[in-house]
C-alpha cells in the first residue's frame, strides 16, 4: 500500500477502531478520510491528537484546499492532504513529506544536531557516524534553523549544545523541548555544571552528556535512553487523561472536553448533553463474586458505552461504578433519548466472567447545555440529580433534568 517505504502501519475500518489504536500504541502519522460513516475526519483527528499530541495527521478529501481551510477554522492542524481517490505514489509522497525522507526509509535513525560549527559539533557528528546504524545526521547552527528542520522533518532524537548564537543555557533547552514535542532531546554541556544539567532535565530534556565524556558509546546510550524515556513520558501523559481500569476518559479529561464543547456550542449555536450513569446491582457482583469479577464488569460496561455512542462523544469513568457520557453536538432531547435508550439496553445484557453471568442495570440522568444551564458545575449537578431520580424509580431508565418538578429526591450525601 505504501510503495517502497519500509514502515509499519495498521489499517482500521472505523473511527472507533482508530481511537482504540491511538490508546494502545504510539503512531507518527494518521491518514484519515474526511468522509466517514458516523463522524467526519476532522473531528476524528481532534480526538486522535488529544490522545497523541505528537501524531501528524493527513486528511483525504475530494477537495483538499477547501478541507484545509475548514480544518484551520476548527483549529485542526494538518501535516498534509491527499486528493481522493489517491494512489500509492501519492500516499508515499504525503508520508515522505510528513515523516521526512530519512525516517521513512530503512537507512537508520534520523538525528538533528544543533550547535555552531566547531570542535563540539564535530565531535558529536563523528560520534554519531561511528555507530553501526549509520544514522542520517542533519545539522543546524542555531534554534531558528533547528525549528525550520523540525517543521519539515521528523527526527528520532535531537542532540544540542547549550551555547548557541540565538540562545544560551536553559533557554535553549526550553525552546528546543517545546519544538521537539514527541522527540527525545539530549543536551551536551560542561561536565562541571550540575545545576544546568539538572535544570535541563527539569525543563524536559531526556538526558545531559558532559562534553569531556563524548564518545560513540556514551552518546548513543544517551540517545537510546532519551527515546525510551520519551516514550514512557508519552504513555504516562496518556494515563493522566484515561481511567486506568477501563481505558476510557477520566474525570479531569471529561471536564476539559466539556469546556471545549461549551466553546463549540457558543460559536455554532449548538447543544450538548451530559449523561451520568450509575450501575444498579454492581455492589452485589463485588460482594458475591469478588473484585476481579467487578472489574471485569466495569471494563465490559465501558466498552459497551463506547460502542453505543459516536467516536467523538466522550465516555468517562468518574469513579466506582459511576460513568458519564458527553454527547457533543446534540440535535435535541429526542436524539439524546435515543442514545440513552441504547445504553440502557446494552448495559442490561449479562456479562460473562469465569463461567458465571453477572447482570447490572443503568440509571441515567441527563442535563442539556444550554437549555438547562450555562454553568458546567450546575450541568453536572443537574444530570446527577436526574440520575438519582432514575435510581429512586427502580433504575434501568433515563430521567431528564428538564422533567423534574422540584420534588425529586436529592443526591445522597
Amino acid at each position: 500500500m505504501c510503495g517502497d517505504l519500509d514502515i509499519d502501519y495498521v489499517v482500521v475500518d472505523s473511527a472507533h477502531a482508530a481511537l482504540q489504536q491511538a490508546r494502545a500504541r504510539d503512531y507518527r502519522v494518521a491518514v484519515v478520510p474526511l468522509r466517514l460513516p458516523v463522524v467526519d475526519g476532522l473531528s476524528l483527528m481532534q480526538h486522535i491528537t488529544l490522545l497523541q499530541p505528537q501524531t501528524q495527521c493527513i486528511i483525504v478529501s475530494p477537495t483538499p484546499d477547501d478541507t484545509r481551510e475548514h480544518a484551520q477554522s476548527r483549529g485542526v492542524k494538518l501535516a498534509g492532504s491527499l486528493r481522493a481517490p489517491w494512489n500509492a505514489v501519492e500516499l508515499r509522497e504525503a508520508l515522505m513529506q510528513s515523516l521526512g525522507p530519512a525516517t521513512a526509509t530503512v537507512r537508520g535513525l534520523a538525528v538533528l544536531v544543533v550547535g555552531p560549527p566547531g570542535k563540539v559539533r564535530t565531535t558529536i557528528e563523528k560520534a554519531l557516524r561511528a555507530h553501526a546504524q549509520t544514522p542520517t545526521v542533519t545539522l543546524a547552527k542555531n534554534i531558528h534553523e533547528a525549528s525550520n528542520h523540525m517543521l519539515t522533518q521528523a527526527f528520532d532524537a535531537v542532540v544540542s549544545e547549550l551555547s548557541l548564537e540565538d540562545g544560551q543555557g536553559l533557554e535553549v533547552v526550553r525552546r528546543l523541548c517545546a519544538l521537539a514535542r514527541g522527540t527525545g532531546v539530549v543536551m551536551v554541556g560542561p561536565g562541571n555544571d550540575e545545576e544546568t544539567a539538572d535544570g535541563a532535565l527539569a525543563l524536559g530534556a531526556q538526558d545531559h552528556v558532559a562534553v569531556d565524556e563524548l564518545s560513540p558509546r556514551t552518546l548513543w546510550r544517551s540517545i537510546r535512553f532519551a527515546r525510551q524515556r520519551k516514550r514512557a513520558e508519552q504513555r504516562l501523559s496518556r494515563l493522566a487523561f484515561l481511567d486506568q481500569l477501563t481505558g476510557v476518559a477520566n474525570r479531569s479529561t471529561l471536564y476539559d472536553r466539556m469546556g471545549a464543547a461549551v466553546a463549540r456550542a457558543q460559536r455554532h449555536g449548538q447543544k450538548f448533553g451530559l449523561v451520568t450513569a450509575d450501575l444498579d446491582g454492581f455492589k452485589a457482583v463485588n460482594d458475591t463474586a469478588g473484585h476481579e469479577a467487578g472489574d471485569a464488569v466495569l471494563q465490559e460496561v465501558a466498552r459497551r458505552l463506547e460502542s453505543s455512542v459516536r467516536p467523538y462523544d466522550v465516555v468517562a469513568r468518574l469513579g466506582g461504578d459511576e460513568f458519564a457520557v458527553l454527547l457533543d453536538e446534540a440535535k435535541d432531547e429526542e436524539s439524546i433519548l435515543s442514545v440513552c435508550q441504547r445504553i440502557v439496553e446494552v448495559v442490561r445484557q449479562p456479562v460473562d466472567y469465569d463461567g458465571a453471568e453477572h447482570v447490572v442495570r443503568a440509571s441515567l440522568g441527563v442535563a442539556i447545555y444550554p437549555d438547562d444551564t450555562t454553568s458546567l458545575t450546575e450541568l453536572y449537578d443537574q444530570s446527577d440529580r436526574a440520575m438519582y431520580t432514575a435510581k429512586s424509580m427502580g433504575g434501568d431508565k433515563t430521567v431528564f433534568f428538564s422533567s423534574l418538578d422540584g420534588t425529586s429526591p436529592p443526591k445522597p450525601t
